[in-house]
């Protein structure tokens, strides 16, 4: 099998990187991580931060952003994607907005997506979509997810499933990797528990959970996704552990 890559979002590693970001960056690059996913580094300059990306050896393969603030600082943003030069490939929308969540709120805010996507494409930048499990709710005979698979334009839109959010939602992630095959170039890898204990927060690391994240993982390379990203919302054990965790998985999987 050819070599793999994959990441991990700083989200899963949030209190760790607040407390010592290059040591957290440097611990991720020794598990086995090749680049992160930043959900949120506003208190970084793009310099500071393209420092300790190569200190630590790691890129940042993308930048989650909500769709307002992408509309509203379009420039500043991909400035500050470019003045890192941290190997940025994605511009990734983390969650829909609330007031959107509706047949027709799905169809204007698929064309704003397309609309950005446009603008990120003439960037060298690509412009992906992160399902929760809301996007699942049905309007009829069609879904939220589906609709906006329906209404972007794969030029400028693609997807970034979430394979824990799936399965919250009922579905099964193989599944929904096969359909949304070739539009789905990231993923999001992140397990879930059936610990009646733990249903407060059900998220676990990859391979600790009920997933099944061989066949996940073989689907995945199999239907176009190119790259991986580890992401925990909620952790039961220390953060390093969870990551690290979760790397031994997928680098079982891989034969890394």
């Amino acid at each position: 099998m050819k070599k793999t890559e994959f990441g991990c979002n700083t989200f899963t590693v949030s209190d760790e990187f607040e407390k010592a970001p290059y040591d957290t960056l440097y611990a991720l690059k020794e598990m086995g991580y090749s680049y992160i996913e930043a959900s949120a580094f506003g208190q970084y300059s793009a310099a500071a931060l393209k420092d300790m990306l190569n200190k630590s050896g790691l890129r940042m393969l993308s930048l989650h952003c909500m769709i307002e603030h992408l509309e509203s600082w379009f420039d500043p943003i991909t400035e500050y994607v470019e003045n890192m030069q941290a190997g940025t490939k994605y511009i990734g929308c983390p969650v829909l907005r609330g007031s959107m969540r509706t047949k027709e709120g799905y169809k204007t805010e698929a064309e704003v997506m397309n609309r950005l996507g446009k603008r990120l494409k003439k960037r060298g930048l690509k412009y992906v979509y992160h399902n929760h499990n809301f996007e699942f709710e049905r309007f009829g005979d069609v879904c939220g997810q589906d609709i906006l698979f329906e209404y972007t334009d794969p030029e400028y839109v693609n997807f970034q499933l979430d394979t824990f959010w799936i399965a919250f939602a009922g579905l099964d992630p193989v599944e929904y990797i096969k359909k949304f095959a070739g539009r789905c170039p990231v993923m999001h890898l992140k397990d879930m528990t059936d610990d009646e204990d733990k249903k407060q927060a059900p998220f676990a690391p990859v391979g600790e959970g009920v997933l099944d994240f061989e066949k996940i993982i073989l689907t995945a390379l199999e239907c176009g996704v190119k790259e991986f990203l580890v992401e925990q919302d909620v952790k039961y054990k220390p953060q390093l552990e969870c990551a690290k965790s979760s790397s031994d998985t997928i680098k079982r999987i891989l034969k890394i």
